[in-house]
């Protein structure tokens, strides 16, 4: 009854005092708790979707990143939220995984984790499906660009920090496009449903 009460509360103040912070995807409809959407720029020639980079021998261990192609859109992802909510508010705590659409990942949801590379001074912390020692405890979040009401940007907050980082884009030495945690430029996007027509 307390988890209830608490999710019609999140709901109630997102709807009520701010509706336009309910995330909506590139159609202006909400963005459904457990939907199933494409991350795309907003325009095309800036890249595609979502792209999986192998990081190690393991099964199932993928570095995340953009495709660099602007006709690929990529993966579809879930995003969700644990509270029992029908849709989903910016700025609320958040999870992505894929629903057993991954090669050579298991037919159970994968979750976006943060993998933290370094010896503590010069940390690279890139978003992974992997699960580790060197993992950073956090949350994700969806937050609005400030440019369009329908472009979004993602942040990650940790646990054991009192801020939170961009998700934007790092090159590797081959021209990978990898997601990287950021001060700096974040990498900006849309929801498009799994099934819309593409703009």
């Amino acid at each position: 009854m307390k988890t209830t009460m608490f999710s019609l509360f999140v709901l109630f103040a997102f709807t009520s005092s701010a509706p336009a912070q309910i995330v909506q995807d590139s159609d202006g409809d909400d963005v459904r708790n457990g939907g199933q959407y494409y991350l795309l720029p907003n325009s095309y020639g800036y890249g595609g979707g979502i792209n999986t980079f192998p990081s190690y021998s393991q099964i199932c261990d993928y570095t995340l990143g953009q495709s660099s192609s602007s006709s690929d859109e990529g993966y579809a992802v879930t995003v969700a939220t644990p509270y029992n909510i029908g849709v989903i508010p910016s700025s609320l705590n958040v999870s992505f995984y894929f629903d057993g659409t991954i090669p050579g990942c298991s037919t159970s949801p994968t979750n976006w984790k943060i993998y933290s590379s370094g010896n503590g001074t010069d940390d690279t912390y890139t978003v992974t499906t992997s699960e580790n020692s060197n993992t950073v405890s956090g949350s994700f979040k969806i937050v609005n660009s400030g440019i369009s009401t329908l472009m979004y940007k993602l942040h990650f907050c940790a646990d054991k920090a009192n801020s939170c980082l961009h998700v934007g884009i790092s090159e590797d030495d081959t021209g990978n496009r990898l997601w990287t945690l950021t001060h700096g430029k974040p990498f900006l996007f849309v929801f498009r449903k799994v099934g819309a027509a593409a703009a």
